[in-house]
């Protein structure tokens, strides 16, 4: 048979099993290879088909198995006896290979006999307390029942610690905990892969789920040495170095370590030397198939189970993320590296920016449950091979990492490199200058600069990323430098740097740029004439939502952290500490932005400027604006303003800073067009507009400063508007008042947030909010807040504060919320 007919036996095949359902058995595997070249042509429709795989190792079975089916394992105990199938948590008796009544092996679950095994185990081990440790169970063990009931009587009756080691689901939580009732003297230790199983076995006391972190670089060292002890010490310099790197692969996961130190340390130095050097080549494969290794068959499992339930799309993201080395991560700065590394896809019916929104949607979603596989090197290790095993990846992606060891994480370079605050520049800057980096595609650099990392050859990168770097040895002369030598930039986020004063002229020469990112810099004017591929800037500097006057000091001082730049995160998943406020813009030159035809972003730019009438003019001309923010308007330029934006169809984020000279706007002056999905308006105006909110019916989440004297009018205005889910109010300084908010308005908000300087009382009539599920409050400058009729929002989680309050308020809210049929959590 040739090629193209074997491949045309195998579509057919696949063909026939996603039409029909199937049982499948597969004898005599050997090894995790043969399973997953098998397993990329058998596909799971839903309907009920089963595979059956038949191995002599037990620990390939549990990884071919998953965390969702049983493995069993056949044992004869005599040739008088039936064959006995032992279950990974409870067992049967089997007669001639033939479960003896009951369903199928496969569709039994494992919640089913969780209880008796556990009270099994429980009984064993009361026995042996009793018995001695060398005694015999009797050959007629009681029933079921009965074992149940006296572990029942003695969790009840004993003070005792219970370590409940690898829970996997609620249900298997339940099943345990109906043996033990509320007067137990018992205190349960659980340990899960699954934060939201964890969440579930605290009940509501998130303060009593821990996450255990994973060791750094010199701990994992630490670790390795102490269980390598056994057969001498690490003198051998290269072996050290040998073991470092393979511990960098590790991930800081204790059982990982020290399953290699026992792996090592049980050779001779020259047979040492060359395991290393065999688990360097062949980290994940060998640590999956040597029956050496046996003892880490759990945690493959669980990765197993884990990565299979993970969309394909999602499997690249999240080798991606290494490059974030941040505890939260912007969708906007997702997107635009997704983009500027040509990984991103567009569709008949989606640009590239809305099919990597959804997709980091989803990834947040995934990461949101398994945080695990973010950041840690091991989990990174083993979802790259396994998507080179199944052709997932068509192009390659690959991230390496400088950072605590001397070497790159990976054993070449990749297309992504980072360079961590932890590497250490001023030892090991011989090794980097030896790195091949003329085909680097990105680099991303947190910590210290330094001129060398930036070379003459590397004339490749698309993304450079200094977002996270810190500001010393970086300026504007140092900038021109960078950008003469990256011709192909398409990424640049200078995000944060003071020092930066000036984009240099060096910018021009940047011809395939999409991406300029200059937000909290010192940059107050840009021309861009020549960046005709410009798609996304962001420019000016946030304040605090409550500046008073400060806000600005304040953001400079705290911006040097990458960590601390103010930006916006998806509901739920990825949330900010605190609200942000209004931006001042740059300025731009007269016929600044009329040529950058593919410009859907732009934000903040001035408009109280000689040029700023030109600049609406230009922003008039660019119909494909999707966001956009504009600082300094007063009432001479806002009826040009909003006849600039006015027929912008695509529009769908606007965010408006009034000039806080002459702040005070007729919001009749204030048109936005009916596509705009997110208001932010900053600085007060007048009177709201009904004629003008009712164009607004699309509007989603709305950010206002109010004065308090309108509260009552405004409130019911905006609380007509059906379509918003979203609302920030923020409460000037010295207006004291009520805000009150009435039954069957805000009908669909779910989130509301309100910031305040003044002594406002707050109030939830009856079926008042009945979508509300998340309230944030803010007070600042001794501000005092009254919250009343908290029960009412019926939907409502958790209650959010910031700032100073007074413990009877505290407890006041405390007492409304317990009144709630929710108990919802004040956090």
């Amino acid at each position: 048979m040739d090629a193209a007919q074997g491949t045309n036996l195998v579509k057919e095949f696949v063909k026939e099993l996603n039409k029909h359902k199937y049982l499948i058995v597969l004898e005599d595997l050997s090894n995790m290879a043969e399973w997953h070249a098998v397993r990329t042509y058998l596909p799971d429709g839903k309907h009920g088909s089963r595979i059956v795989v038949s191995t002599q190792q037990l620990e390939i079975a549990r990884l071919c198995a998953g965390q969702h089916y049983q493995v069993l394992e056949l044992k004869k105990l005599s040739d008088n006896d039936s064959i006995c199938v032992f279950f990974h948590e409870a067992f049967e008796r089997v007669e001639v290979g033939m479960v003896a009544g009951g369903p199928s092996l496969l569709e039994m679950s494992n919640e089913v006999h969780l209880c008796g095994d556990f009270c099994r185990r429980m009984h064993s081990y009361m026995f042996e307390q009793s018995q001695g440790e060398y005694a015999y169970m009797p050959m007629n063990p009681k029933p079921e029942e009965n074992i149940i009931q006296e572990c029942r009587e003695f969790l009840q009756n004993s003070r005792c610690l219970i370590v409940i080691d690898g829970l996997r689901s609620r249900e298997q939580w339940d099943s345990i905990k109906s043996l033990i009732d509320g007067s137990s003297k018992c205190c349960i230790l659980v340990v899960t892969a699954e934060e939201n199983v964890a969440k579930y076995c605290a009940v509501q006391d998130d303060a009593a789920v821990h996450r255990v972190n994973a060791l750094g670089s010199e701990a994992a060292l630490e670790i390795f040495k102490q269980e390598f002890r056994g057969a001498g010490t690490l003198r051998d310099a290269h072996t050290l170095e040998e073991a470092k790197y393979i511990l960098a692969k590790c991930g800081g996961i204790p059982e990982v370590i020290m399953a290699l130190a026992r792996y090592v340390a049980s050779e001779q130095e020259d047979i040492r030397q060359r395991k290393l050097s065999h688990l360097k080549d062949n980290f994940m494969h060998e640590l999956e198939t040597n029956p050496e290794f046996v003892s880490l068959r759990d945690l493959f499992s669980w990765m197993h189970f884990s990565f299979e339930a993970l969309p394909h799309s999602i499997k690249p993201c999240i080798l991606y993320l290494a490059v974030f080395q941040v505890k939260r991560i912007r969708r906007s700065h997702f997107v635009r590296r997704w983009i500027a590394e040509g990984y991103s896809k567009c569709t008949d019916s989606k640009t590239m920016e809305d099919y990597t929104g959804e997709l980091f949607d989803r990834l947040a979603k995934e990461t949101d449950t398994m945080p695990e596989w973010r950041f840690n090197s091991f989990f990174h290790e083993y979802i790259n091979s396994r998507l080179m095993e199944e052709r997932v990846v068509f192009f390659p992606l690959v991230v390496s990492v400088l950072d605590g060891s001397r070497s790159l994480t990976t054993e070449v370079m990749g297309q992504h490199l980072v360079i961590g605050s932890s590497w250490k520049r001023d030892e090991e800057y011989v090794y980097y200058e030896d790195l091949d980096v003329s085909h680097l595609q990105s680099l991303t650099v947190y910590g210290a600069w330094k001129s060398l990392f930036v070379p003459y050859k590397m004339k490749s990168v698309r993304v450079l990323d200094l977002e996270g770097t810190t500001h010393v040895g970086f300026g504007d002369d140092e900038l021109k430098r960078i950008l003469e030598l990256l011709p192909r930039l398409r990424f640049l986020s200078l995000r944060g740097h003071r020092e930066i004063t000036h984009l240099p002229d060096s910018l021009s020469g940047l011809k395939y740029l999409q991406t300029l990112d200059i937000r909290h810099t010192s940059v107050v004017y840009i021309a861009l004439q020549t960046l005709h591929e410009l798609q996304y800037i962001r420019a000016g500097t946030t304040a605090p939502w409550m500046d008073g006057g400060k806000g600005l000091a304040y953001e400079a001082s705290s911006i040097s952290s990458c960590a601390s730049v103010a930006s916006s995160y998806l509901p739920k998943f990825l949330r900010r500490g605190g609200p942000v406020g209004p931006c001042q813009g740059v300025k731009m030159p007269r016929d600044g932005i009329h040529h950058l035809k593919a410009l859907h972003t732009l934000g903040a730019v001035h408009i109280n400027s000689s040029s700023g009438q030109a600049i609406l003019a230009d922003i008039y001309r660019l119909k494909q604006m999707r966001k956009l923010e504009v600082s300094g308007i007063n009432r001479k330029n806002s009826k040009h303003l909003f006849h600039a934006i006015i027929n912008h169809k695509n529009l769908e984020s606007l965010s408006l800073q009034l000039d806080k000279e002459k702040h005070v706007v007729c919001w009749d002056d204030i048109s936005p067009p009916s596509s705009v999905r997110s208001l932010k308006l900053y600085g007060h105006v007048e009177m709201l507009s009904a004629r003008r909110f009712k164009n607004l019916r699309n509007l989603r989440k709305l950010c206002l400063e109010m004065n308090t004297t309108l509260f009552t009018q405004n409130v019911l205005l905006l609380g007509s508007v059906s379509s918003l889910r979203t609302l920030r109010l923020h409460v000037k300084q010295n207006q004291d008042g009520v805000l009150q908010f009435r039954a069957h308005l805000f009908s669909k908000l779910q989130h509301l947030e309100i910031v305040c300087r003044s002594n406002l009382h707050v109030i939830f009539d009856e079926e008042a909010m009945q979508k509300l599920e998340l309230l944030k409050i803010h007070c600042h400058d001794g501000s005092l807040l009254q919250l009343s009729g908290l029960k009412h929002p019926v939907s409502l989680n958790q209650v959010r504060v910031l700032g100073t309050f007074d413990d009877a308020l505290m407890e006041s809210w405390r007492q409304q919320l317990a009144e709630h049929l929710r108990n919802p959590a004040l956090v």
